[in-house]
């Protein structure tokens, strides 16, 4: 059954507001009486207001008193269509090259990573069984400089990317505290690849360790397991593209991503 049409000027049935002939004179009268009220009134006082609505509402070149008027030509209702991620004409996100390409450079850096991780932690001895000692992150009551021993129980490799901040190692803790109690397992970070360049930035701390006194977990490995093991905890399909792109994390990083230029295009001429 077809919906029924109001006017919400009149309350007609059969027509809407924006074809309503009451609301169209009526835009008429005042348009005209703005026209007489101009007559007795210096340039500077007159008004086109009401011309002007009228003029739009008929799609004239002219308002009742002769002045021309460009009025706003209608388009299609929805704006200029942009690209949401580059914010340029002509294509969208989903065809966009630059969005395109700053996806491959992105998986191109996880597998170049991870495949220096794979390298570290086997030169390390770093993996599921690995002892460790470090400052637990809380400390309370005991000796702040007493480091404790953990052990690592397991790995959230899916969560390793180079510019992600993810704490993927579990720490089990094996020491107890004063009172008795068992102290708190921590995840800790991967160690900064062994190949990793010194990185100016003094923010960067999720990708290496360090026995600085500015880094508040000093992790030091006091026991290996072997490259071997290592090698074999490593997923098959950790260093392929396709299973990076779907993981949750990519989509999640690129679901909101926006190109740096963004609003430089946004804001252009173009």
């Amino acid at each position: 059954m077809a919906r029924t049409v109001y006017c919400r000027w009149c309350y007609e049935q059969g027509h809407n507001r924006r074809t309503c002939p009451e609301y169209t004179e009526r835009l008429k009268e005042r348009a005209e009486a703005e026209v007489r009220g101009n007559v007795d009134r210096a340039d500077d006082n007159k008004g086109t207001y009401c011309q002007i609505d009228y003029a739009d509402r008929i799609k004239a070149d002219k308002l009742l008193d002769g002045t021309p008027h460009n009025r706003e030509k209608q388009g299609s209702g929805i704006g200029t269509r942009r690209c949401s991620y580059c914010a340029l004409t002509g294509h969208n996100r989903r065809t966009c090259e630059d969005f395109v390409a700053r996806k491959q450079d992105y998986l191109s850096g996880v597998v170049a990573y991870r495949k220096d991780i794979a390298k570290t932690l086997s030169k390390a001895g770093l993996g599921i069984g690995s002892l460790v000692t470090m400052q637990p992150r809380y400390e309370r009551d005991y000796d702040e400089n007493r480091n404790h021993l953990y052990l690592i129980t397991e790995v959230q490799w899916t969560d390793a990317t180079h510019e992600s901040q993810a704490r993927v190692l579990l720490a089990k803790a094996l020491d107890l505290r004063e009172d008795g109690s068992s102290e708190q397992c921590h995840y800790i970070p991967f160690p900064k690849p062994h190949n990793h360049k010194d990185d100016p930035d003094k923010q960067d701390w999720q990708q290496k360790y360090s026995s600085t006194d500015d880094f508040y977990e000093r992790v030091e490995v006091v026991g290996t397991v072997t490259a071997k093991s290592i090698k074999q905890s490593i997923p098959a399909n950790w260093y392929d593209k396709k299973v990076v792109e779907k993981s949750d994390y990519f989509k999640a990083y690129f679901k909101e991503a926006k190109s740096p230029t963004y609003w430089d295009n946004f804001y252009s001429d173009e």
